[in-house]
C-alpha cells in the first residue's frame, strides 16, 4: 500500500518550533489557496509563476486543488490556530509529463513568513516520495535562474541533476533517488542536522 493515499496526514516540527499539519490537497482547499496566495509577497508569486500575476483565475484555482493525485498529485501545509481555524502556508505539486510518464514537472510554493524553516525542502522530500510511488523516476523542472534555494534543494535531492539553459529561466533534470523511504530521512538530517 502507498504512504500517500487519500487519507495521509503527517504532522512535522519546523526549524523554529512551529508545528505544520501536511495533507494531500483536496478541492475543498480553494478558500485556503485563494487565502495564501494574496498574502504572498510579489517575489514570492513571480518565483513560482515565472512572471507578475496579481491575482489567480478561478479556473486556476480549479486546477490547482482538483487534482487526480495520480498524474498530478499536491501536497498542502496547514497551520491550525487555537480555534481549529487552518492556514495553508506551503503547497507542493507535481504533473506528469503526457509524452513522457516517468517524467514530472514539480513545484514547491512557502508563504514568505515561513521561508528558511526547512518548509520547502520538507514538502520537496515529501512530494519526490509521492512520484515514485507513481512510477515517477525523474523531475523537470523549469525555474528562474536567480532562485538560488531551489537550485540548492535539487541538487540535495539528488546528486545526478543536470542544469540546461541560459539567461533568466533555467531547466533542472532530477533523477530521483531510490529507495524512496531513504528521501524523507536525509531531507529530515539536511533540515535539522541532528537527526540520526
Amino acid at each position: 500500500m502507498n504512504r500517500f493515499e487519500p487519507t495521509w496526514e503527517e504532522t512535522a516540527t519546523l526549524r523554529d518550533g512551529q508545528t505544520v499539519e501536511l495533507r494531500l490537497v483536496k478541492p475543498s482547499d480553494e478558500l485556503l489557496l485563494r487565502r495564501a496566495f494574496a498574502e504572498a509577497s510579489d517575489a514570492s508569486v513571480a518565483t513560482r509563476f515565472l512572471t507578475h500575476k496579481p491575482r489567480l483565475t478561478d479556473a486556476e484555482v480549479h486546477y490547482l486543488v482538483d487534482v487526480d493525485q495520480r498524474d498530478h498529485v499536491a501536497l498542502g501545509a496547514v497551520v491550525v490556530d487555537p480555534i481549529g481555524r487552518e492556514a495553508g502556508v506551503g503547497i507542493t505539486r507535481f504533473v506528469r509529463l503526457p509524452d513522457e510518464p516517468t517524467v514530472a514537472e514539480p513545484a514547491v510554493t512557502v508563504l514568505d513568513a515561513y521561508q528558511g524553516l526547512g518548509l520547502g525542502t520538507l514538502l520537496l522530500g515529501l512530494l519526490s516520495e509521492a512520484a515514485i510511488e507513481r512510477g515517477i523516476r525523474t523531475f523537470e523542472a523549469t525555474f528562474l535562474a536567480a532562485n538560488e534555494p531551489v537550485l540548492h534543494m535539487l541538487h540535495d535531492l539528488s546528486p545526478a541533476t543536470s542544469i540546461t539553459g541560459e539567461g533568466p529561466v533555467i531547466t533542472a533534470r532530477v533523477e530521483l533517488p531510490r529507495p524512496p523511504a531513504s528521501i524523507f530521512q536525509r531531507w529530515m538530517r539536511a533540515m535539522y542536522r541532528s537527526v540520526p
